[in-house]
C-alpha cells in the first residue's frame, strides 16, 4: 500500500456517549481502534483481525473512535492516556 494510505483512518463521531462496539465483518485488512474520551484522550486501543463478526466494545461510555491502519499507533509511539486534538 501506498505511504498516504497508511497515514488515513476513519474518524467515528456518535450522536451520544455510551459503550460503543464495532466489528470488522465486511473488512479486509487488519486495522487498530482507538475509543476516545470527550477531551480526545485515548482510553483504550484494540487490534481488530479482518473480516471478524465479533464486536469489539469500548469498556466506557464514550462518542468518539480513530480506526487506522494496525500498527500505527506503536508506529507513532500513541497509546491510551495520549490526547488526539480535536476540532
Amino acid at each position: 500500500a501506498s505511504d498516504v494510505y497508511k497515514r488515513q483512518g476513519m474518524f467515528f463521531i456518535w450522536e451520544r456517549k455510551k459503550q460503543q462496539c464495532m466489528w470488522m465483518k465486511d473488512t479486509s485488512i487488519p486495522l487498530s481502534l482507538a475509543f476516545l474520551k470527550d477531551d480526545g484522550m485515548i482510553l483504550e486501543i484494540f487490534y481488530l483481525e479482518p473480516f471478524s463478526k465479533s464486536s469489539v466494545c469500548s469498556s466506557n461510555e464514550v462518542r468518539f473512535a480513530l480506526e487506522v491502519n494496525r500498527g500505527w499507533f506503536r508506529e507513532n509511539n500513541i497509546e491510551p492516556g495520549v490526547k488526539v486534538l480535536l476540532p
